[in-house]
């Protein structure tokens, strides 16, 4: 270690008593904040007492508590990540270029042949978001049972392997511990992605504006203007559920069915449309709309808006 990775590590165990003063409590005997070195490259901070206190991560080089900003001074010293044990705070720094580790603990430290892999990305903090993620997804896969695992590596796609795996009631235990709402937010990505896949899956702009002899500025002005259905599918932008088109263009009462539900999002109108509906004697829309009762898909639409339920 250089004088000036030292020296830095000390700037920081600085930082670090300065922000936890405030929350010490009068005698507290233990020391507020302390420094290990489990490995070459690698630091850990572990500020006692700090549970309730907010912890935001401003990667590579900072980090927040509460209002105040931590941060190192050496450029090759990066966060890695933070995470609650009990009623501490744990706070991870490593160097750019480490080499491989010896230390076989998989909340923290890389894996032979997976970090050079993370390198492929430019921007430092892309490159901490892919180790971290790594790092926690493999701890999920290593205490899973077997045929748990084995659906996960099943779904039809990566992302659904990744949320499959996450919704292990071992790693939904341990992010109950850091979040609370992990559960519920995993929850909804399985429906998402659940979501894109019925009926067809989605098509992309290109497609529609093909299948309807539009341009994609006018596909675009139709999603805008709610006469056509686009789901926000992130970097891939908006991806157009099949079902809403037919051999000659789009099912008759769509512009209808939509307009009924125009003030709930793109997704929740995705939900209406395929799911069994109580005023539909338990048909989905969709079905009822491909028998061509445009005014009872309407009806329900328009309660589903008003009440939030079907």
């Amino acid at each position: 270690m250089t004088a000036a990775v030292e020296r830095a590590i000390a700037d920081l165990k600085r930082q670090f008593e300065k922000a936890v003063a405030r929350w010490q409590k009068p005698g507290d005997a233990i020391a507020p904040v302390e420094v290990a070195h489990p490995a070459d490259g690698h630091w850990s901070f572990l500020l006692h007492s700090l549970r309730t206190v907010d912890c935001k991560l401003d990667p590579p080089h900072s980090l927040w508590l509460a209002n105040k900003k931590i941060s190192t001074r050496a450029a090759d010293l990066c966060l890695v990540g933070a995470r609650y044990r009990g009623e501490n705070l744990l706070v991870y720094f490593e160097m750019k270029h480490f080499g491989k580790s010896t230390v076989p603990e998989p909340d923290w430290f890389s894996f032979p042949g997976l970090l050079e892999r993370t390198e492929e990305f430019s921007e430092p903090a892309r490159c901490i978001a892919a180790k971290r993620s790594w790092r926690a997804l493999r701890r999920v896969l290593a205490s899973a049972p077997t045929h748990n695992v084995e659906q996960a590596a099943s779904e039809s796609s990566d992302l659904a392997v990744v949320v499959r795996a996450l919704e292990q009631p071992e790693a939904i235990e341990t992010l109950r511990e850091e979040d609370p709402f992990a559960a519920s937010r995993l929850r909804g990505l399985r429906e998402r992605e659940h979501l894109l896949s019925q009926e067809g899956g989605t098509w992309t702009a290109e497609q529609v504006a093909k299948h309807l002899h539009l341009t994609r500025q006018t596909v675009n002005l139709r999603r805008k203007q709610g006469t056509l259905l686009g789901l926000d599918a992130g970097r891939h932008g908006f991806r157009y559920p099949a079902w809403q088109f037919t051999r000659g263009g789009t099912i008759e009462g769509l512009e209808e069915s939509l307009t009924a539900l125009k003030h709930l999002d793109p997704w929740m109108q995705q939900a209406f449309m395929l799911d069994q509906n109580t005023r539909l004697r338990e048909k989905r829309p969709i079905d009822v709309l491909r028998a061509r009762d445009v005014a009872e898909v309407v009806k329900a639409a328009l309660a589903f808006g008003e009440h939030g339920a079907a």
